[in-house]
């Protein structure tokens, strides 16, 4: 009896792909790349602003002076420099959770929230140009699925 046989042509790069594929790793790529380019986007500074910041309340104004007169404070701030900057726009990390299945853009600055989270900005902020997290990440959601989607179709085709 006559045998037939099937033979394929580049099995071992199949496999290889097939490898990468089977452990997520392209997807955890994307998921990191799509990641550091929201990163970026979070931690562009709008122009400097030079209207004045009115205060809210008198514990606020008593505040400023007090914190003024101790040095805590400078008059005018200026970014990275003041003596309590915390650098927002550098201090944005990414972090890996779920073994790279989950990215998290985060700041640990104590007024980041009062800067850019939408639930918590003060309205000098807002008008002033600052984007939010929430906002940032909405509007590049197609961005990073897109990202997301040339890192795994490259690995698809072998790249």
């Amino acid at each position: 009896m006559a045998e037939v046989g099937i033979r394929i042509e580049g099995l071992p790069e199949l496999r290889k792909i097939m490898q990468k594929i089977g452990s997520l790793q392209p997807v955890k790529v994307g998921l990191r790349s799509g990641a550091i380019h929201v990163k970026g986007k979070i931690a562009k500074y709008p122009p400097v602003s030079r209207r004045p910041q009115p205060f809210v309340s008198d514990l606020q104004r008593r505040g400023f002076f007090a914190k003024l007169k101790s040095g805590q404070i400078q008059v005018p701030y200026r970014r990275g420099i003041s003596p309590n900057s915390e650098r927002l726009g550098g201090s944005w990390t990414v972090e890996e959770r779920s073994g790279g299945l989950q990215q998290v853009v985060g700041s640990d600055t104590s007024y980041g929230p009062l800067v850019q989270d939408r639930s918590k900005q003060t309205r000098y902020h807002r008008d002033t140009g600052w984007k939010t997290t929430e906002d940032v990440s909405e509007r590049e959601s197609k961005e990073v699925s897109r990202i997301v989607k040339e890192v795994v179709d490259a690995a698809l085709e072998g790249k």
